[in-house]
């Protein structure tokens, strides 16, 4: 669930009726937590007017009915139904959370931060992953010192959890302090080198130092990793739109669009990918300028956005 948080996304837990379903009704049990916007809003209406449903998995149905609506772009009967949700089930921690993420859709910071207050105080079980699940959540809102006191507290209750120590190096770098940002995230590397998240933490962390090389080996790696990957398709796009490859980039942000996000990192990743293909709204590359010179060199300039030719003794 949105819980662990740099997993696939909530985990939606399956429903169960009173009486044998016929055919249509499994599959409306199969499409109701798969969060894919009008068809599972439909299938959950389905289900709840079946009068087949028990009347103590009626949150269920509308939490889920709630985050198909909300991956339709519906926040408003997304954030009815998450009312609905922690009306019948107080104690239901994902139900406040899900409703601080529409919240931080709706740009109502206030909301978002009393609803993960409450999550934190509901979710009885793993409690560090609440403190961590807050803490992305307040990145996200710009709460950065919150955020880091969440993510020790995390780390106190779950010292071996590395994946603490690498949200910790982004709020670091959030913060303009890159340097002890990379020497946060650096040991977790080397301890584990196949962890695509880390990764792209790193790969983050050296874009924002204007080091695109160096951010481009590690994305790589992280890529061949973890196939699907938002948030890496996003920076990837950034880093061509640095380099001033328009088209290209555009490509990576739709890529970052093509799946349901259901994670705070994939919501997040595909806003600001919305953000940067409204940007480069009708923005073509420049032309590649040949040399009749067989000998020019030529550097890009990040600053100036564009590449220039340059005297190869330099």
């Amino acid at each position: 669930m949105l819980g662990m948080f740099h997993r696939a996304g909530f985990v939606l837990t399956a429903l169960s009726l009173a009486a044998p379903a016929h055919a249509g009704m499994k599959s409306d049990l199969a499409n109701c937590p798969g969060g894919l916007g009008a068809k599972s809003a439909k299938a959950c209406t389905r289900i709840l007017k079946s009068g087949r449903l028990p009347k103590k998995q009626f949150y269920i149905a509308y939490y889920n009915r709630g985050w198909a609506y909300r991956n339709a772009g519906d926040y408003k009967r997304a954030r009815r139904d998450f009312d609905r949700v922690v009306k019948l089930k107080r104690s239901f921690a994902e139900g406040y959370y899900s409703r601080a993420v529409v919240h931080y859709d709706r740009g109502k910071r206030s909301e978002a931060i009393k609803d993960l207050d409450r999550y934190v105080k509901y979710k009885k079980k793993q409690k560090w992953s609440a403190y961590y699940g807050r803490a992305l959540m307040l990145r996200r809102l710009n709460q950065r010192r919150r955020a880091l006191s969440d993510l020790r507290a995390a780390e106190k209750l779950e010292p071996s959890e590395h994946k603490i120590v690498v949200t910790r190096a982004l709020v670091l770098s959030d913060q303009g302090k890159h340097t002890e940002a990379l020497s946060t995230i650096d040991p977790v590397i080397d301890a584990h080198p196949k962890d695509a998240e880390a990764l792209h933490a790193r790969a983050v962390i050296q874009f924002r130092r204007q080091r695109f090389d160096e951010a481009e080996d590690d994305l790589d790696e992280a890529m061949r990793l973890r196939k699907s990957f938002e948030a890496a398709y996003l920076l990837r796009g950034q880093i061509l739109e640095k380099r001033g490859t328009y088209e290209r980039a555009r490509d990576q942000y739709e890529r970052a669009l093509a799946t349901s996000a259901k994670s705070v990192e994939q919501l997040y990743a595909q806003k600001t990918a919305r953000a940067r293909l409204r940007a480069l709204k009708g923005r073509t590359s420049p032309p590649v300028i040949t040399s009749s010179i067989a000998s020019d060199c030529r550097r890009f300039v990040p600053a100036a956005n564009m590449t220039i030719v340059i005297d190869c003794a330099d």
